[in-house]
């Protein structure tokens, strides 16, 4: 027997809205904050990560840490989110939001607003 990947309700949602509402983000009527806010956390909530710290964890064990600062090459840069388990970072996202909804760089820099 095949096993099946079930995408969660939550998740399918999501994508829908987005892809309705696209035509909107695509002329700069949306910004990085309201994406990560309408869709993003969503969808790592729906995934069980503790993305608002509901928990109460204090900063060292937080799952999700937004603006992480990692040092690259020699200068720090800031991570979009750090999940991170018993305090241990475990991954991170940053651009590959951007995939998740397929945003080409023109609208990538419409969201973060660059040029404006």
């Amino acid at each position: 027997m095949e096993a099946s990947t079930q995408i969660p309700e939550a998740i399918l949602k999501l994508v829908e809205r987005y892809e309705f509402h696209q035509a909107a983000y695509r002329r700069g009527q949306f910004n990085e904050t309201q994406l990560r806010r309408e869709f993003v956390d969503p969808f790592f909530k729906t995934l069980g990560w503790d993305v608002d710290n509901t928990k109460g964890y204090s900063e060292q064990y937080k799952e999700v840490i937004h603006e992480d600062p990692i040092r690259i090459r020699g200068s720090t840069e800031f991570i979009d989110y750090a999940f991170r388990i018993g305090g241990s970072r475990k991954f991170i996202v940053d651009a590959l939001v951007y995939e998740l909804y397929g945003l080409t760089e023109e609208e990538i820099g419409i969201v973060e607003g660059v040029g404006k």
